[in-house]
């Protein structure tokens, strides 16, 4: 049996996460959208028409929204996220 290497490379994909500035202003916009409470819809008619159609946000998506929302503010749009693991600190000397 013959040992070949695959022809086939494959690269890694890295998240870019969204800067402070970003972060806020995706809450800014939940917030104006939460509070025009419509969403938009389009759809096409019979007649091969494209409808835009506003309707009232059910209380359901609003709620999925205010979640959005407090996810951000609790990652990133309050305060720096702390890198997990062990903080040592110098709490006093010894001297010998």
């Amino acid at each position: 049996m013959k040992n070949t290497k695959s022809g086939l490379t494959t690269t890694k994909a890295t998240l870019q996460p969204y800067s402070q500035k970003e972060l806020k202003e995706i809450a800014e916009n939940l917030a104006q959208y939460q509070r025009e409470s419509l969403r938009e819809y389009t759809y096409t008619n019979d007649e091969g028409d494209a409808v835009v159609a506003t309707v009232k946000m059910s209380k359901m998506q609003a709620s999925r929204i205010q979640l959005i929302r407090d996810d951000l503010k609790r990652h990133g749009t309050r305060n720096e996220e702390t890198a997990n693991g062990f903080t040592y600190k110098v709490l006093g000397t010894t001297i010998c």
